[in-house]
């Protein structure tokens, strides 16, 4: 018997004892036992509403002490500052939002790794991971939509795992951690709208947030003539941070494939092993940046991903046309995470290869 009142005990201490208790109370309030009571006390029938009012809010309260907050899923992927303070913020945040945490640790996963990029079985391990979690969290009569990425991570390496996970009903959603506002936001879902046109609301919220697109929107590479190496690659480059210097930089590496400029490194490298080996000169390049300071939320988010995939998709038609040959990709990027992981996941018919960077260099 003492165990039975132990194991009672510890299950009222939980939120989900708590809010069946709860439940249980307070749907015999608005059921008639309670209104019945006050009935045999007193005439007064106000009372019986408020009785009734106070049972249906109890009846509520304990279905949302009760209900699943689902999975959050903490990814802690940087080897360096400010590693520890981000993530004991993402763990806060993943902690206080769902009922149940899974941390993965690169440094607990690979502790000798200590390269700035994952390598490509690294970043397929990871996402396969990712899908086994939520198709389990599915199974078990949860829903994906319930399931939150909170993501530290190089974005060169979230866009590759966005490349890799798999579409589950809505989608996973991605929180952001806004350095402003130094807390965790809505990041973005992925949504199979990222992989449509954008929608007329869409379109309204990217015209806001990004410069309109140059005409013309593709910008030849004068060294590189028709039937020359690399002539059939084409350069996307995104800037959606306040860096102005990133889209010359960006542009040099992609027009002379050199990684060096005017004697500095650009940050930008083709070989994790030896960061002045040359890549592809592009026969074009493409530009896509923000107007100011980018919006942070889940539908300006949406909005800039839809219109970059619209972007992408009309100036690989036009350069295809133009070099008479499959399209090759690179990718330059600067900006918020959760965009990156979202483009890796959208532009999943054709997408481009990240070219990796890294900021300490510049």
């Amino acid at each position: 018997m003492s165990d039975t009142l132990r194991e009672l005990k510890a299950l009222l201490g939980t939120r989900k004892g708590l809010g069946a208790l709860v439940v249980t109370v307070s749907a015999s309030v608005a059921l008639g036992v309670v209104p019945n009571i006050l009935q045999s006390w007193t005439s007064r029938v106000w009372l019986l509403y408020v009785a009734f009012v106070v049972g249906v809010a109890g009846v509520l309260l304990g279905w949302a002490l009760t209900r699943d907050r689902g999975l959050g899923i903490v990814l802690a992927f940087y080897h360096t500052n400010p590693s520890g303070t981000r993530a004991a913020i993402m763990r806060e945040a993943a902690a206080s939002r769902h009922s149940t945490l899974l941390r993965l640790d690169r440094d607990k996963l690979w502790p000798k790794d200590d390269s700035i990029t994952m390598t490509g079985d690294q970043v397929h391990l990871l996402g396969r991971l990712l899908d086994a979690r939520c198709t389990e969290l599915v199974r078990s009569g949860g829903s994906i939509a319930d399931a939150t990425l909170y993501p530290l991570m190089a974005v060169q390496d979230g866009y590759q795992l966005g490349r890799e996970l798999d579409s589950l009903g809505p989608g996973l959603a991605i929180a952001h951690f806004s350095p402003p506002q130094r807390q965790v936001i809505p990041g973005i879902r992925l949504h199979s709208r990222l992989r449509e046109p954008p929608t007329p609301e869409l379109a309204a919220l990217s015209a806001r947030s990004l410069k309109p697109p140059t005409d013309p929107l593709l910008r030849r590479n004068p060294t590189v003539q028709a039937g020359e190496p690399g002539h059939h690659y084409l350069a996307l480059i995104i800037r959606l941070a306040n860096r102005d210097e990133m889209v010359a930089d960006a542009r040099y590496v992609a027009e002379t494939g050199n990684p060096i400029r005017d004697g500095r490194a650009t940050g930008y490298f083709f070989d994790p092993t030896n960061r002045t080996t040359p890549g592809p000169k592009c026969g074009a390049t493409v530009v896509v940046e923000a107007n100011g300071n980018l919006p942070e939320g889940p539908d300006e988010f949406a909005a800039i991903v839809t219109y970059i995939r619209a972007q992408w998709a009309a100036a690989r038609a036009a350069w295809s046309a133009e070099a008479g040959s499959n399209v090759e990709g690179l990718l330059f990027f600067n900006g918020p995470l959760p965009i990156a992981i979202a483009l890796g996941w959208s532009l999943n018919d054709h997408t481009p290869t990240f070219v990796a960077h890294d900021i300490k260099q510049t």
